[in-house]
């Protein structure tokens, strides 16, 4: 079970609202304490929970807002009678108005973030199959389900639509993702290095989105259709995120020792992990900064490389995540589960630091509320 948050003193917590921060579940205990003060269990105990709902819970999420996409909400309210002593005449109609009122709120958001999956073709040369492809995707969508609005794939038949689909949402104002199994399509970059500036997956971090890139050196090469297309190299990432060529450097079957906040945040990769194309952190230079390193050469952010890390575009509010960037067909130079490292990272780190937010429900919305009434 998750442990909510409970948004009261610890030693005086009545009323008091418990939230949980994965589920978006609330609960809310109101005059539990009535019962021991007769004269305070009035009949204002349900303008109580009117004012709870009106003032406290329609701000956090927004009831009656009008969007597009409406998510689910219901709101149970039950009195609960804990204690019924031996009271005699008005005393005792008054004091079971309500000992406890418990407000019970369950929401079912559709987040405004949208993710797309490239499941073409990868670099089969030892950094990824396509078998390994659709199993990680399978589990990222499995871990991060009801998180996404819009959840898309496209594979090497459908690159155009890729395009299209990135081109709608590059500057719509909300955070949007793509993952990328190591290779950049020409949709995306046209190779080698035709468009250096303008391409549409440069134009995508400028409107301050994402790119999660598992596999392969970022940018260097496609394989699309099934066979290995003329490189950009280096210069590939080198143009995407306006950075030295250097960015990336080879390094084959190097050992990368987990951080502090990879133990926390993806504990997937266990103590250390391999990586044939770190990340050189002395590159990440401005408006580029490092956001999160999960490993390193040296265990720590002060390493010269490493891989899985996230940097950040302080300028356009981009993040783009390398992780595994290894060949060795398979572990330890893969990760024992992408996917589920993926999912860890989504869920974990993104959710966490840079903040998915949901639509809020629309219109009028269901709710079922117990009677609140004098007995």
């Amino acid at each position: 079970m998750n442990s909510p948050t409970i948004s009261a003193d610890a030693n005086n917590i009545d009323p008091a609202v418990a939230v949980n921060k994965k589920t978006c579940g609330i609960i809310a205990a109101i005059m539990q304490k009535a019962w021991a003060n007769p004269a305070a269990a009035e009949d204002n105990s349900g303008e109580v929970v009117v004012e709870f709902v009106k003032n406290w819970l329609s701000l956090q999420i927004k009831l009656g807002a009008s969007v597009e996409s409406a998510g689910k909400l219901s709101i149970t309210c039950e009195k609960l009678k804990l204690i019924k002593p031996n009271l005699r005449g008005k005393n005792k109609m008054k004091l079971i108005l309500i000992f406890f009122t418990l407000v019970v709120v369950t929401c079912a958001y559709t987040y405004a973030t949208d993710i797309a999956f490239y499941v073409g073709a990868p670099n089969v040369d030892g950094w990824y199959t396509a078998a390994e492809v659709l199993k990680n995707v399978d589990t990222i969508k499995n871990a991060t389900k009801g998180m996404f609005q819009n959840v898309s794939e496209f594979g090497d038949d459908k690159l155009d639509d890729f395009a299209k689909w990135a081109e709608a949402r590059t500057k719509d104002g909300k955070f949007d993702i793509i993952w990328l199994n190591g290779c950049v399509p020409s949709s995306l970059y046209p190779f080698p290095n035709l468009k250096p500036d303008g391409s549409v997956i440069e134009n995508w971090l400028d409107g301050g989105n994402m790119v999660i890139n598992v596999g392969d050196w970022f940018g260097y090469v496609s394989y699309e259709g099934g066979g290995r297309k003329a490189e950009n190299g280096p210069s590939g990432a080198a143009n995407i995120l306006n950075l030295s060529s250097g960015i990336i450097y080879s390094a084959d079957n190097t050992k990368m020792t987990t951080t502090d906040v990879g133990k926390k945040y993806l504990p997937s990769i266990g103590g250390s992990c391999i990586s044939y194309r770190p990340i050189a952190l002395a590159q990440v230079v401005n408006p580029w900064e490092v956001a999160a390193v999960f490993a390193s050469l040296t265990g720590d952010e002060k390493a010269t490389g490493a891989d899985p890390v996230v940097i950040h575009n302080t300028k356009t509010g981009a993040y783009v995540a390398f992780i595994n960037q290894a060949a060795g067909s398979g572990p330890p130079g893969w990760l024992d589960d992408r996917g589920k490292t993926c999912g860890e990272l989504i869920t974990k780190w993104v959710a966490e630091v840079v903040g998915l937010k949901p639509v809020e429900p629309a219109g009028k919305l269901p709710g079922t509320w117990g009677k609140i009434k004098a007995y």
